[in-house]
């Protein structure tokens, strides 16, 4: 793990990842007759930015090489994505043994959906290649998908075209999200919700967000906050109060549209960068353990989800459906942790 990471944002990248499980739950969950974690697909905002944000802050270095070597771009994007694709081939191949034991299929069959499916296993669900093969839920496959897509728009742009790249973050956020806004009335739109282009709402929405986090990078790098704050203290309470709304907003039903809660988070990411990492080394190791158990756990509900609604009936499920995610997530970040032992020559 990374000494210089952010603690902040790693327990709030475990708080997302646990609002998104809840939101995609089986089964409504209601207290007190309020259907909460009903805005629980914000959250992939929060992803879509730090994606962005990570991504640009992570090429300063490697921008020489990509313009001397052309394809010095396909090795960034693996070691980038090579965490992603090892979750994505346990979790499909997890949902692949569930289905040929629950359907029954005989070897013809389960060669053939194998087959099918492999674009869905290779983060290929947003082109459309998939179709109506879908096996899987798909929910956490689309973003993986656009988030492939855009890394290597990035990656382009920033090496080559960067002056453009920053016009466009200043841009493009705002056009998307009141075209989404504007049409849906909601920003939760993918693929089943585009009639006139597959999964293009999808597309749209995943480059909201990681614009967003190349604004944040260069407010980061531009202005310095704390000419406009007098002291941490104050930095401090904006972010307790940051916190509060988006666990508020996320959690029940509140009047204000999702624009809004997309500046509040990009605010909160912004902030941590100023006033962020604890002193503490248990607080320190705990972060990031939660930090890595969000990708895991977002990654794991294609598997959890029909799983728990095939062991259990009634209320239970929902239960059933939390703990099994969590604990399976637990299992699959350490089993990441022995095979990327494995791929550590390849490492760039």
């Amino acid at each position: 793990m990374s000494r210089n990471r952010n603690s902040i944002l790693d327990m709030m990248r475990f708080y997302f990842a646990i609002i998104i499980l809840f939101y995609h739950s089986p089964q409504p969950i209601i207290c007190f007759s309020q259907q909460l974690f009903i805005k629980g697909y914000i959250g992939v905002e929060f992803f879509f930015m730090c994606s962005g944000l990570f991504l640009i802050r992570s090429l300063k270095k490697y921008t020489e090489k990509i313009v001397t070597d052309k394809l010095y771009f396909l090795r960034i994007v693996y070691y980038k994505f090579k965490k992603i694709t090892l979750y994505s081939i346990l979790v499909f191949f997890l949902c692949y043994i569930f289905y040929i034991i629950t359907s029954k299929w005989n070897l013809f069959i389960a060669v053939q959906q194998l087959f099918l499916h492999l674009p869905e296993m290779l983060l290929l669900s947003v082109t459309g290649i998939v179709g109506d093969y879908t096996m899987l839920w798909c929910k956490p496959f689309w973003y993986l998908s656009v988030l492939l897509i855009l890394t290597f728009f990035f990656i382009y742009m920033y090496s080559y075209k960067k002056t453009s790249l920053l016009y466009m973050s200043l841009v493009f956020p705002l056009l998307i999200y009141g075209y989404l806004f504007n049409k849906y009335g909601t920003i939760n739109v993918w693929g089943e919700n585009v009639l006139e282009i597959p999964y293009g709402a999808g597309i749209l929405r995943g480059c909201a967000g990681m614009f967003f986090g190349v604004i944040i990078n260069l407010i980061i790098e531009k202005i310095n906050i704390s000419k406009f704050l007098k002291n941490r203290s104050h930095i401090n309470l904006i972010m307790i109060s940051e916190i509060f709304i988006l666990i508020c907003f996320t959690v029940i039903s509140v009047p204000f549209n999702d624009i809004f809660i997309v500046f509040i988070i990009a605010s909160f990411i912004t902030l941590t960068f100023y006033y962020c990492n604890s002193n503490t080394n248990f607080y320190s190791k705990a972060s990031n353990l939660l930090g890595e158990i969000s990708l895991p756990i977002y990654m794991i509900q294609p598997f959890t989800i029909p799983m728990s609604l095939f062991l259990v009936n009634g209320k239970n499920v929902v239960t059933f459906y939390i703990g099994f995610s969590l604990v399976l997530s637990f299992l699959m970040y350490y089993l990441y942790l022995n095979l990327i032992k494995k791929l550590s020559n390849n490492d760039m």
